[in-house]
């Protein structure tokens, strides 16, 4: 434990060790203390939910009516155990008499002690596979939700922050609303140093510190494409909240009170974890901006890592839930998306995209997809299967060339976006041919005819 809060601290303040041994990590819990909170009868724990567990807080008359009613996915912080994740927010929060009388029901799962919502490059976790292919169809299956993008939220503080911003810019199809509460929003910020420490805490008990993003130098897209920053632009029909403070405490109170739950012994990293993700939420702020998202950015002028500001940031965000809830934005085909990615394939909005298979790993920029065509910035064969845009089997125009629409009024059609670039995108060879100019090819592809 002692080792535990030492390198984080050290992480905090910027002083990082070159090695550090994941071995020594993993031993006994994140935190210590076990959260406590009041039993309620709204409170249903499930212990083996695809082998974790996972707390359901009900709404108050989930049992007397048969109305559905839309879902908020809670995600802990980093350090907590399989056991504590999913309590935190009942012991730590008001969140129980904040939903009272509310027609949301709030999921709580352990989503590992530094698992950031990924699927690990090294095969080892799989928590992104867990949340989005399994925990949600599971709740689905198991309570009356609104199954479907409008009536189903994310949210989480600190390591909790980054799965929330990182799974809905990810599946921007999924959740209506995102909110990040002193949340690391931009993992790219530090050298490498601070990089590898982050990550070889992550790896719970042994192997490579690599194990989650791969080296940020010499191959970093497995973080780009999961860093919020980097993915900001995939928001657009979302609701997004976030809070951060900067480190400095706002009263006395701030000082006397050690960071809770912990011994005062861990004040100083309530002061330094919040002072590290201000930069991270400033980052993730003006990407969002360049990228003309709308967002509520909430930006205080103090405040510490600390979980009486993560309850105030819970308490702030949930009314921008709820109005996400009641009258959710017009998203496509209603509207065309814009959309970027790095992974050979991926699925958005009922759309297809997969990458050259010859192409290093970058990302794909998709803008102003509808039915009617779309515009796209990258390199290599892009192969594009379109959501059920036209009538099943009618002849449809893709830049003047007839194609034939499938059963399910799909097409499938190749964009030549010049040649497959060799090096992954971000690392100093791919930076030195983007910074020579015409590295990147963009075209606009124009459909037509179908029905559309």
């Amino acid at each position: 434990m002692k080792r535990i809060l030492t390198l984080l601290l050290m992480v905090a303040l910027g002083a990082v060790p070159s090695v550090v041994r994941a071995d020594e990590l993993c031993r006994g819990h994140g935190w210590p203390m076990t959260p406590e909170f009041e039993p309620s009868p709204r409170i249903v724990t499930f212990d083996n939910v695809y082998g974790e567990k996972v707390n359901v807080l009900l709404p108050d008359d989930y049992n007397v009516t048969t109305k559905r009613y839309p879902v908020l996915y809670v995600m802990h912080g980093g350090t907590w155990g399989a056991k504590e994740g999913p309590d935190v927010y009942l012991a730590y929060t008001d969140l129980i008499d904040r939903s009272a009388g509310q027609d949301v029901i709030v999921v709580m799962p352990y989503t590992g002690r530094y698992g950031v919502g990924m699927d690990w490059r090294d095969g080892s976790q799989a928590w992104e596979t867990f949340i989005v292919d399994q925990l949600i169809p599971w709740v689905d299956d198991h309570f009356r939700s609104v199954n479907g993008r409008a009536g189903r939220a994310l949210a989480g503080e600190s390591m909790g922050g980054f799965v929330a911003m990182s799974l809905a810019a990810r599946h921007p199809d999924l959740f209506v609303a995102a909110g990040s509460f002193s949340g690391w929003l931009d993992l790219t910020i530090g050298d490498a140093g601070w990089f590898a420490a982050f990550t070889a805490i992550g790896i719970e008990c042994g192997g490579d510190g690599r194990g989650a993003f791969s080296d940020p130098v010499t191959a970093g897209m497995d973080l780009r494409d999961h860093n919020p920053p980097d993915l900001a632009g995939n928001l657009g029909a979302s609701s997004v909240y976030f809070d951060t403070g900067n480190g400095v405490p706002c009263t006395a109170e701030d000082v006397t009170r050690p960071s809770r739950p912990g011994p005062a012994a861990l004040f100083p990293l309530a002061i330094g974890l919040e002072a590290m993700g201000r930069p991270m939420n400033q980052r993730f702020h003006d990407a969002a901006r360049a990228a003309g998202i709308a967002h509520t950015a909430s930006m205080r002028q103090c405040g510490t890592h600390d979980f009486p500001y993560f309850n105030h940031a819970l308490d702030s965000f949930w009314p921008h839930m709820m109005s996400a809830f009641s009258r959710p934005p017009a998203t496509p085909p209603a509207v065309p998306f814009d959309l970027a990615r790095a992974a050979a394939t991926f699925r958005a909005w009922d759309w297809t995209f997969a990458a050259d298979p010859a192409r290093a790993a970058e990302f794909l920029s998709v803008a102003d997809a509808s039915c009617r065509g779309l515009g796209l910035t990258g390199s290599g064969l892009t192969t594009i299967t379109t959501a059920r845009c036209f009538r099943p089997r009618s002849i449809v125009l893709v830049d003047g060339e007839r194609t034939r629409a499938d059963g399910e009024g799909r097409i499938t059609f190749t964009v030549d976006l010049g040649p497959a670039h060799q090096h992954e995108q971000f690392t100093p060879a791919a930076r030195a041919l983007e910074a020579a100019g015409g590295y990147w090819t963009s075209t606009t592809v124009t459909l037509k005819g179908g029905g559309s």
